[in-house]
């Protein structure tokens, strides 16, 4: 996913969504109560997190995606 750090033109960079996701999963912002989408957008905006912008909103529900779906696996595993 191509990214723009501190929404900078030349601060592009890029991460494989599957990356993002799993920083998300394993910070402190997978923890957060709120909606899902804005925890992951403040992950991937704020200081504390990617401190980035994207354009691509289909990159970006692809990390949503995979993040719902690590989040369901691991909801199913606690089940059994």
């Amino acid at each position: 996913m191509r990214l723009w750090r501190d929404n900078s033109i030349d601060g592009e960079w890029e991460l494989p969504e599957d990356e993002i996701a799993r920083q998300f999963l394993a910070s402190g912002w997978a923890e957060i109560t709120w909606p899902l989408d804005r925890a992951l957008r403040a992950f991937m905006t704020d200081k504390a997190g990617l401190s980035s912008v994207w354009e691509d909103i289909a990159a970006y529900d692809r990390v949503f995606d995979i993040v719902m779906q690590a989040r369901r696996d691991v909801q199913r595993s606690t089940q059994r």
